[in-house]
């Protein structure tokens, strides 16, 4: 009996799953899908406004104090098409769906994949909570313990939703000697997700290639808080640095930093508490990176956060017409769409086709994530 013709729908909704599947990091962040893009589609530059997660401030007493609870907003640029292209002719549409997937699909699935979680993993510059040393490789599961109490100190909640993702040496480090602490109760099948290792210290764990490296500059001189700071902790003014030598978005000019943005701005107060008590003058500063002394050093940006410390967007492209084939698959539950088209090329006489997604990142909640150097 001859095998039932594959027709592009059938494919595009295959490939969704299989992207589904595929995610590592991209899997454990708060995925959003914009609905306004379903029906015309979307293009580069478009924005996609992100809903945060309200928190709360808890209220001591019998008297009443209502909180405003007004959703807030935060505007997300679809920055990034990608795609896949290959060639497929019409005899391999007489394939099975299994042998589809496993020759076309998969392999331009998991290339795609690997490029959403780096650029997704790329947020970590935008993450100023750290745990670890510099150059040096954390060897037990205390760099996870260490990084979950930044998270609770800065109000992450403990609802299962706290993931952790490793580079592979740091994996190789930390996991070869603790393999008994894992506990794999979430997986449903014998079939974990890509890169999935277990759970452990509060956490979900993962293992990432695309895990990027910092490279913290040298910085000579003692660094302090030059003044006082009493409100507004969005810029803080820095002294004690005896060369020109942070390399950042600010010069130090005369041993000093007159006034270097801080992202996010210190709130001392509220459901969104930072920091206990603001800098006060004569402060020192360890820049961020720095062991002992300011020497320059690389360390993997390793993160642990809770699912809403960043946001994926994804939405629909436009079909376009005149083509031979063409469909999209959406699922706005798991925040994901894909598209795929194939043109006949008169001029070669093949059939390329192209495999494309749309989306953008954003870190939601900077205060809800921790990098863990080594």
């Amino acid at each position: 009996m001859s095998n039932t013709l594959l027709n592009i729908s059938m494919i595009t909704r295959e490939a969704l799953m299989e992207l589904k599947g595929q995610l590592s990091f991209a899997g454990a962040v708060n995925r959003q899908y914009d609905s306004q893009f379903a029906k015309e589609g979307g293009k580069i530059g478009a924005t996609a406004n992100i809903r945060k997660p309200v928190r709360f401030a808890v209220t001591d007493g019998a008297a009443l104090n209502l909180q405003n609870v007004a959703d807030q907003y935060v505007a997300l640029t679809i920055d990034t098409q990608q795609h896949v292209g290959f060639e497929f002719s019409s005899k391999d549409l007489a394939l099975s769906i299994e042998e589809f997937r496993a020759r076309y699909l998969k392999p331009a699935i998991t290339a795609l994949a690997n490029q959403i979680d780096y650029k997704g993993l790329l947020q970590y510059v935008n993450i100023p909570g750290s745990v670890g040393t510099p150059g040096t490789a954390p060897t037990t599961v205390q760099c996870a313990l260490d990084a979950g109490a930044v998270l609770s100190n800065q109000g992450a909640p403990v609802d299962g939703q706290r993931s952790l993702v490793l580079d592979p040496s740091t994996e190789a480090s930390v996991v070869g000697g603790s393999l008994t602490l894992f506990n794999p109760a979430r997986a449903v099948s014998d079939q974990y997700s890509r890169g999935k290792m277990g759970e452990a210290a509060g956490f979900t764990w993962m293992m990432d290639q695309s895990v990027a490296s910092h490279t913290s500059g040298a910085v000579d001189g003692t660094p302090a808080v030059k003044t006082t700071i009493v409100a507004d902790g969005s810029t803080i003014a820095i002294d004690g640095i005896t060369t020109a030598s942070i390399t950042a978005d600010a010069n130090a000019s005369g041993n000093e930093i007159a006034s270097l943005s801080l992202s996010p701005s210190m709130v001392l107060t509220g459901p969104y508490q930072n920091i206990s008590a603001y800098p006060v003058d004569g402060g020192l500063v360890k820049l961020f990176g720095a062991a002992s002394t300011y020497a320059s050093k690389v360390s993997p940006a390793n993160l642990a956060f809770h699912r809403d410390a960043f946001a994926l967007a994804m939405i629909d492209l436009p079909l376009p017409g005149g083509v031979d084939m063409a469909a999209r698959a959406s699922d706005p539950d798991a925040g994901l769409s894909i598209r795929i088209v194939r043109q006949y090329d008169i001029n070669n006489d093949v059939m390329p086709c192209r495999l494309d997604v749309l989306y953008g990142w954003k870190t939601l909640y900077p205060e809800l994530a921790c990098r863990i150097q080594g």
